[in-house]
């Protein structure tokens, strides 16, 4: 690999990320065709991840900001709460749900759960399928099926205080599938989310909240599983491309909410066939 390539492979990365159509599937492919196969590695596809949470972050920064600092004080009167419990001072407990940011934690705490436990058992299918063009192209056309399926959910409208703990279990669970190659990550949580009826805005906050768990979870259990902070592609090559999917990512997100909607589902859907036909194509015309 090149440093030019990793450039390349990092910016198809950090705008694909943004979008429901899988960058793992983009970057495998774009890989194989600059003959680069072999070479990339879980690690190497994380570090792209990495790179557009740092965009995602920094764009929702307010937003994300406040989550944390509810994130916390949820904890913390939950503790109050289990501390009346065994004192007998029932009446003194304080409300858990107070205001919109912190139901949004709620709701992504609940939906981790979930994910957690699939994203577990689809990361060991998935550890020898990374860089399989045949691999990521199944995924690409499983996106496309439920892409298209929320291409006919109705308006979304769900505010926060509307969205049901339910929902947020939908979501996580099938953010526990985007594990396996060519799956998109944002595919499948957007159209859960609104095939569970989320209004656009919320839709596009929990996805992206709900993703940055999601990523340092991933980084953390490959560190474990390989022994290795750094993909073998090499720490430079490494550290350009997710330097180009965090300016990549932070570009796309400016467009995120006016592309990402039910009504655009039937696009990518399309889209996500396509690409995932020409991987496996590609796939078998190469082996």
């Amino acid at each position: 690999m090149s440093y030019i390539k990793a450039l390349i492979l990092g910016l198809i990365g950090g705008i694909t990320d943004i979008f429901p159509v899988s960058a793992t599937g983009h970057v495998t492919l774009f890989s194989n065709i600059m003959k680069n196969e072999g070479e990339i590695d879980l690690l190497f596809l994380i570090a792209l991840h990495i790179g557009t949470m740092i965009a995602v972050i920094i764009t929702y920064r307010q937003a994300f900001s406040r989550c944390f600092y509810e994130f916390f004080s949820l904890i913390g009167d939950l503790v109050f709460n289990i501390k009346m419990l065994f004192t007998g001072k029932n009446d003194q407990r304080r409300k858990l749900i107070i205001n919109t940011y912190r139901k949004i934690v709620a709701l992504a705490l609940i939906a981790m759960i979930p994910t957690v436990v699939i994203g577990f058992f689809v990361a060991i299918l998935s550890e020898t399928l990374v860089g399989n063009l045949l691999g990521s192209g199944i995924g690409m056309l499983v996106s496309a099926l439920l892409l298209l399926v929320a291409s006919f959910a109705g308006k979304p409208y769900k505010t926060p205080h509307a969205a049901k703990y339910f929902d947020s279990i939908l979501i996580g669970a099938f953010q526990g599938f985007s594990g396996f190659p060519g799956i998109s990550r944002v595919g499948m949580t957007t159209s859960a989310a609104f095939l569970s009826g989320f209004s656009v805005k919320l839709t596009l906050l929990f996805t992206y909240l709900l993703s940055t768990p999601a990523v340092i979870g991933a980084y953390v259990l490959e560190i474990i599983r390989t022994k290795s902070f750094i993909s073998s592609v090499g720490i430079g090559y490494t550290l350009i491309a997710m330097l180009g999917s965090a300016v990549a990512g932070f570009f796309a997100l400016k467009f995120a909410k006016n592309f990402i909607t039910p009504k655009h589902s039937k696009y990518y859907a399309a889209y996500c066939l396509a690409i995932g036909a020409v991987s496996m194509i590609i796939y078998l015309v190469i082996k």
